[in-house]
């Protein structure tokens, strides 16, 4: 039997945003007291919960039957004070949809933007739960009262001052950044950075672009192999890639201009995530918001925000029954 933990942050699903907020909480609650955590997650980028020194457990077999036995075995044996759910109330598979009752530890969802047709999977489920985190805004959701700021792995503080961000990223002081950023498939992100050096090349603008992604060759004299990439935020001026949860929350809280690219997901709504902000559909999209976004200047203000991992981790470890939500991250 493994030993009691403070908190186990349950994260299903494939995609990297699941491991960046249990890692942005985790990493929040140890400096709140928390001792002893643990990560149960499925998705095979494990790297942020790894760089933080945070213990993780996958499952081995994701079908439901074999992984509804796991989460009970897994749950029974290390005894959490508190369970954390990422996202999905009942698990990816509803394998935790007869566990949560019968548990007698706290339990707290942190819930994020989904598709409307996964509307079952949002306040109607929340019932299951002692507390809830609202990591974002959406429009089906339930009472502002629960609504924190998005969860990021770093606090404004912690990113790197203007100077040693554009020294990092290989540009002299005055020179701005365009950064394109991909965790998709391999091939998808092949595509799309070509797309982007050959509008760059047309283009010809006055910026440096760079590229970030997992996928890239280490000798691309392009790529930025910092991690996280947040922490260079402060150097970049343009962002451009896909609008899952941690990218444009990130570029949105860092007072980052971007361009997203939606990209359809299973649960994840990556198309009203965007809506409001430039976006591009088609390589001729994509190429006509790079006109009307440059030349740019260099960025000048300094990036401060309210972290919700912060909060979050609060809630989770003290048991305030509510979170502010504020106007706006950027104060």
């Amino acid at each position: 039997m493994r030993s009691a933990v403070d908190i186990l942050y349950y994260a299903p699903g494939d995609g990297l945003g699941h491991a960046t907020r249990a890692a942005a909480i985790l990493r929040q609650a140890r400096r709140l007291g928390a001792r002893s955590l643990l990560a149960c997650i499925t998705t095979p980028h494990a790297q942020p919960l790894e760089h933080e020194g945070i213990p993780c457990y996958r499952p081995a077999d994701l079908t439901p039957e074999a992984l509804r036995a796991e989460a009970a075995a897994l749950i029974g044996s290390c005894r959490p004070r508190m369970l954390v759910v990422d996202t999905f109330p009942f698990g990816i598979t509803g394998e935790l949809a007869d566990l949560l009752p019968a548990l007698s530890c706290a339990k707290v969802l942190v819930a994020r933007r989904l598709q409307p047709r996964w509307a079952a999977w949002g306040p109607p489920a929340w019932a299951s739960f002692d507390r809830v985190v609202r990591a974002e805004e959406w429009e089906e959701a339930g009472g502002s009262e629960r609504l924190c700021s998005p969860i990021l792995l770093r606090d404004a503080a912690e990113l790197w001052p203007r100077a040693q961000a554009k020294a990092a990223l290989k540009v002299a002081a005055d020179e701005p950044v365009v950064l394109g950023v991909s965790s998709d498939e391999s091939g998808w992100t092949t595509d799309f950075f070509a797309l982007l050096r050959k509008i760059l090349r047309r283009l010809r603008p006055a910026a440096c672009l760079r590229l970030a992604s997992p996928h890239l060759p280490p000798d691309d004299p392009l790529r930025v192999a910092h991690y996280p990439l947040v922490e260079l935020f402060n150097g970049v001026d343009l962002v451009v890639g896909p609008c899952g949860y941690n990218l444009f929350h990130e570029a949105r809280a860092c007072g980052v201009p971007g361009i997203f690219l939606p990209q359809p997901r299973r649960y994840d709504d990556q198309y009203a995530r965007a809506r409001g902000y430039p976006t591009a559909g088609s390589p001729e999209e994509l190429e006509a918001r790079l006109r009307e976004m440059l030349p740019m200047q260099v960025r000048r203000e300094e990036v401060a925000y309210v972290n919700g991992a912060r909060m979050a981790a609060e809630v989770i470890v003290f048991g305030s029954g509510t979170v502010p939500a504020p106007q706006d991250q950027r104060q």
